[in-house]
């Protein structure tokens, strides 16, 4: 087993003063410490960041990262509810460096500060007269439609998918809904689709969104595609309500949003300064290198051949 000491950034509108003395601004729980980034005792919060710095024996520093990011997830799951406040660190920088070597693990994200803007064309706004002109009152569903587009969340998004098929298809079958919901469900999602979201006249239960409206958390490595889901609902309202082909569904990242747009990348790198070298001190040196990465101060990127050796040993 070696010993990985990892460290991760932590978003937050948490300020942390749970601390004692000069030391206000840090506290430890369950093995891992907690430090606010930026402060002084005269200057006060000066950021919205938080670093978590932990040791962690495995046997190798891709497995230490992970179970790493385990203990974080708990604590910070545990941060939003007592804290009140959001917290995030899955989207955020994560530096692994293991006792007595001088390469370790970074993977950088970058905050965009915007999305890649969709053009609004002729087509776009016939479509939407159509769709405010029509005889049906659509408004319950393009309520729902807008929270999911302005949602960068996954769990969000898939949650009020859910309640937008049923808006949607509450407005095709009116009164007669509760006895044609499933069928009208296979019309907009597909048979397979409709099965996984919603289950079936008999055993609903084990579908996504019985399991998630009644507490159990669902794991995206499961195979549901939200891009099929999305295509899925445009299709309908194309064919059903607009009478033709006008919403594409060959929009690259539909649903375009301003917020959670990340730079990421994942890298084997060797430290030039190993013992005064931090994950802060590589995020500056990273986001301040304008796209030439061969030019760092702090570290050097190890070329892919050479990524693969060490990381097989690291």
């Amino acid at each position: 087993m070696e010993t990985y000491k990892i460290q991760q950034k932590i978003h937050t509108l948490l300020h942390i003063c749970a601390g004692t003395g000069d030391d206000i601004h840090k506290f430890e729980l369950s093995g891992i410490k907690f430090e606010q980034v930026e402060f002084s005792i005269i200057e006060g919060w000066q950021s919205n960041y938080w670093i978590a710095t932990g040791e962690i024996q495995d046997i190798s520093g891709l497995n230490a990262t992970n179970v790493f990011r385990e203990k974080i997830e708990s604590i910070v799951c545990g941060l939003c509810l007592v804290g009140q406040a959001f917290t995030e660190y899955k989207m955020y920088s994560t530096l692994t460096t293991k006792k007595g070597s001088e390469y370790g693990l970074f993977f950088y994200f970058n905050e965009l500060s915007e999305g890649n803007n969709l053009m609004f064309t002729p087509e776009n706004l016939e479509a939407l007269q159509k769709i405010l002109e029509d005889k049906n009152d659509y408004t319950i569903f393009l309520k729902y439609w807008k929270d999911i587009t302005n949602t960068p969340d996954m769990m969000a998004k898939l949650i009020l998918y859910c309640a937008s098929v049923d808006a949607l298809t509450k407005v095709i079958a009116k009164e007669n809904w509760e006895k044609e919901k499933h069928d009208l469900r296979i019309d907009v999602l597909g048979k397979t689709l409709k099965e996984k979201l919603f289950g079936t006249k008999e055993d609903f239960s084990s579908a996504v969104r019985h399991k998630l409206v009644h507490g159990e958390y669902f794991n995206f490595d499961n195979p549901l595609e939200l891009k099929e889901l999305h295509e899925s609902i445009i299709r309908y309202f194309n064919n059903e309500v607009l009478k033709e082909q006008v919403i594409s569904t060959n929009v690259v990242s539909p649903q375009r949003n301003p917020y959670k747009n990340y730079e990421t990348s994942g890298r084997v790198i060797k430290l030039k300064k190993p013992a005064k070298c931090d994950l802060l001190t590589l995020e500056k040196d990273y986001s301040e290198s304008n796209d030439d990465r061969t030019e760092l101060k702090h570290c050097e990127i190890l070329s892919t051949a050479k990524q693969d050796t060490v990381l097989a040993k690291f």
